[in-house]
């Protein structure tokens, strides 16, 4: 009898603040999915610690981790970008050569953040057996929302 087949594991740390990184999660959707979140209060240096100690317990042997992600927010003080650079490493250290690691921001995210996380992207992947790439989400288009269906527009109630 044939075993099923692996699946393989997704991790998505978020920052506190962060948006969902949509695109890249959506591109997997057969991969069993891990999610750690920044806790309010918790310092950037704190998170990379506990995500680096909770990478390698989070998937079972039979769904190695494959890809991750680290879903970043607006900051880009010294104590964002160490502790991003350190998330990059623990968890590249994890991935195989097919593996892909990203670090992602929102379709708003400011141009200083855009250069920083690209700067460190280069830092990492000459090092890095997997894939190391940067993903900013676009807006979303509704082509299909009729324009009186904007909020702006709609009546929500009327006041005599």
């Amino acid at each position: 009898m044939k075993s099923a087949p692996k699946r393989q594991g997704l991790l998505v740390a978020v920052e506190l603040g962060a948006e969902w990184p949509g695109t890249f999660v959506s591109e997997r959707p057969d991969a069993q999915r891990r999610v750690v979140a920044q806790s309010d209060g918790e310092t950037p240096e704190a998170f990379a610690v506990r995500l680096a100690a909770l990478a390698g317990r989070l998937f079972p042997a039979g769904s190695p981790l494959r890809d991750a992600v680290v879903a970043c927010n607006e900051r880009t003080d010294r104590a964002s970008s160490v502790a991003r650079r350190a998330m990059g490493s623990a968890l590249l250290e994890r991935l195989g050569p097919s593996g892909t690691f990203a670090f992602a921001a929102g379709p708003r995210a400011g141009g200083r953040l855009r250069h920083a996380l690209s700067a460190l992207a280069i830092e990492l992947a000459p090092d890095a057996s997997a894939n190391v790439t940067v993903h900013f989400d676009a807006e979303r288009v509704d082509d299909e929302r009729d324009e009186r269906d904007e909020p702006s527009v709609r009546t929500v109630a009327r006041v005599a």
